[in-house]
């Protein structure tokens, strides 16, 4: 497994030592409908050392899963079209089937569900403030 960082230390602003140093970073997939939840999961993440792509539904995620492989993703479950259910029944067809997956929702009966369908972990949105998500998750998986 990856050595995970929580921080660079240095980095020069030139293109190519860019995509250099974003090709070391850890990728994560945020996948929720709502644009606030995704413009604050990508700061915090980006601030944490992830390169973070963004879906706003379960199609363009999973379409994202079957193009690119990822080190962990973050899937809301009431979503427009495919539901993040969905995703989790079909990311075993693609390349990130075993990556660890973290799932956010409104609705506490969506959580054993989602475990069984193979997410590590579920988080109330109500419950855990955003920035406490992050840090957990990061947390999580540094420890694998």
């Amino acid at each position: 497994m990856k050595v995970w960082y929580n921080c660079i230390e240095k980095m020069t602003n030139t293109a190519l030592d860019s995509r250099l140093i974003q090709s070391h970073l850890p990728q994560v997939l945020v996948v929720d409908d709502d644009a606030s939840i995704r413009g604050a999961l990508d700061t915090k993440f980006t601030k944490a050392g992830f390169v973070v792509t963004l879906c706003q539904d379960g199609e363009e995620g999973l379409a994202a899963l079957r193009q690119q492989r990822f080190n962990m993703v973050v899937l809301d479950v009431n979503m427009p079209g495919k539901s993040g259910i969905d995703v989790l029944k079909e990311i075993s067809e693609t390349q990130n089937a075993q990556t660890p997956t973290f799932v956010l929702t409104a609705q506490a009966d969506h959580c054993d569900e989602v475990c069984q369908l193979g997410a590590r972990r579920c988080f109330l949105k109500l419950n855990h403030p955003l920035r406490d998500v992050v840090a957990s998750i990061c947390k999580e998986v540094s420890a694998v």
